[in-house]
């Protein structure tokens, strides 16, 4: 097994890169992941993967919270009454 980062994933698409520790990319599909694909902004997270010609495959998120409910804020933060 490898580790790196996922760059990039297209939802509407399937389709993503993942960077290896020493610097190699390897393209990602939706299907190569273990459990389910990201959702969301996911640039930076933690995976662990096999690779096979190019391409990561059997791809484990490592750290992993869908970043679109945590960056939700209330639309009255900052407003004075």
């Amino acid at each position: 097994m490898m580790q790196g980062q996922l760059r990039w994933f297209n939802e509407e698409r399937g389709d993503g890169v993942i960077e290896s520790e020493d610097g190699v990319r390897y393209t990602v599909l939706a299907s190569d992941f273990r459990v389910a694909p990201p959702v969301g902004r996911c640039a930076g997270v933690e995976v662990v993967f096999s690779a096979d010609e190019g391409r990561a495959i059997e791809v484990t998120l490592l750290t992993y919270a869908d970043p679109r409910r945590a960056r939700l804020r209330s639309h009255r933060a900052g407003r004075s009454s």
